[in-house]
């Protein structure tokens, strides 16, 4: 039987408190990196969140003074011009890339269609012989080489006024004769048939009118 060595005891057991120990310390920094790693992914994750609200804010704010800011710009750069019949509207709008576009919209002016019962050469003779068969009734226009009125009747021998209202030369012929009538011409005729009459214009017919005795 050996003899039993106590400094050989001591020194393994302060071996085995060594190993421990380092054992320990191993371990700690395991646990505490994890600690400064979940601290720096909140705070990195907090300021994203942040980071998003604000840009959020900001787009919301640009998009409602937009609207106004367009049609302030529209309005104060808008401009009309009218030249031969026609109005040229000229608008500058903003982009939102601060650039000027401009758009030209261009509208003819129609004017307001002239009687068709007003003479362009409206002498004094023809203002006297229109007034005096259309207050007796015996009188026919022709427009379009339509007449007006489409029938009519009167007596045998009375005069009547056919007034070419088109702005061309019309064959008008009436009660078998033919009456070449200039552009807003007149001219009197009679009514020397007995019966019933169509009137025609350039060949077609135009209206009607009836003799008695």
């Amino acid at each position: 039987m050996e003899p039993y060595n106590q400094n050989e005891g001591e020194n393994k057991i302060f071996k085995e408190n060594l190993e421990n120990q380092a054992i320990k310390k191993e371990e700690a920094p395991l646990v505490n990196s994890k600690i400064p790693k979940i601290v720096i992914s909140l705070i990195i994750f907090l300021a994203v969140v942040v980071l998003i609200f604000v840009i959020n804010k900001v787009i919301q704010k640009n998009d409602k003074n937009k609207p106004e800011d367009d049609y302030l710009t529209w309005k104060n750069n808008s401009t009309t011009t009218i030249e031969a019949g026609l109005t040229t509207t000229t608008l500058e709008t903003a982009t939102t890339t601060q650039t000027a576009v401009k758009k030209t919209i261009t509208k003819k002016i129609i004017s307001p269609t002239k009687p068709a019962s007003t003479s362009l050469s409206a002498t004094n003779d023809y203002l006297k012989a229109r007034n005096t068969y259309q207050t007796s009734g015996y009188y026919f226009q022709f427009l379009n080489c339509k007449g007006t009125p489409g029938i009519l009747t009167v007596k045998k021998g009375a005069k009547l006024m056919l007034d070419n209202r088109d702005d061309k030369t019309r064959k008008i012929v009436f009660i078998g004769k033919l009456y070449n009538i200039n552009a807003y011409g007149y001219v009197i005729v009679t009514a020397d048939k007995l019966g019933k009459h169509y009137i025609t214009c350039d060949g077609g017919g135009a209206a009607q009118i009836t003799v008695q005795p």
